[in-house]
């Protein structure tokens, strides 16, 4: 079985991301793709987050009718900070020996991946999937980085279009009154409604 691990604190969650993991899926052959929303990510301690259950929410409302499709609440319900390889390896340990994993990631977050915890543990053991962002050329930052050298028969780069969408524009957009329809599920769009999110005035 191979199972996609799309990470990350979508907040919200977007169409890029849904057309990212369904590429994905699609050109790798994956199973399915798991979507694991973080907790407390050691990149953003500085940053005013959405709660996660919020944002477990709105993932499992976009995900709706993907049978491809799964949300996780393993780094949800996980205490302290939320690191990578300790979720894949707890996943792993969940899926079994014939299950193989592989991380979903931007470009972005590519070349920071040798700074993170464990990263040895994480080339070295599970297959990286990077998508294209605008700005970024993967070639060159797998080059540019040892780490990802030693294990570039672990690294695959997606040739798709680079998503101009974000979770930042998506939430500005909001707080400055504009429609996000058609950037991000309609269901979500509720949900945000809703709950008064990104609007300035809460963040719940």
């Amino acid at each position: 079985m191979k199972i996609g691990i799309f990470g990350g604190t979508f907040d919200p969650i977007h169409n890029g991301h849904l057309y990212i993991a369904d590429n994905a899926r699609k050109l790798q052959n994956l199973d399915r793709v798991i979507f694991v929303p973080t907790a407390n990510p050691p990149h953003k301690q500085n940053k005013l987050i959405t709660t996660p259950a919020s944002r477990l929410e709105m993932c499992t409302l976009a995900i709706a009718g993907n049978e491809y499709f799964e949300v996780s609440d393993i780094e949800v319900n996980r205490p302290g900070l939320s690191y990578t390889i300790t979720t894949l390896n707890e996943l792993k340990a969940s899926y079994g020996t014939r299950a193989q994993l592989y991380f979903i990631c931007g470009a972005d977050m590519l070349g920071d991946i040798p700074n993170w915890y464990l990263a040895q543990e994480i080339v070295a053991n599970y297959h990286i999937i990077a998508f294209p962002r605008p700005g970024f050329d993967m070639k060159s930052i797998v080059q540019q980085q040892q780490l990802l050298k030693e294990h570039s028969n672990n690294l695959i780069l997606l040739d798709i279009m680079a998503v101009e969408i974000s979770a930042t524009l998506v939430r500005n957009s909001i707080k400055a009154g504009n429609s996000v329809k058609y950037l991000i599920p309609d269901q979500v769009i509720e949900y945000i409604q809703l709950h008064d999110l990104y609007s300035g005035r809460t963040r719940k």
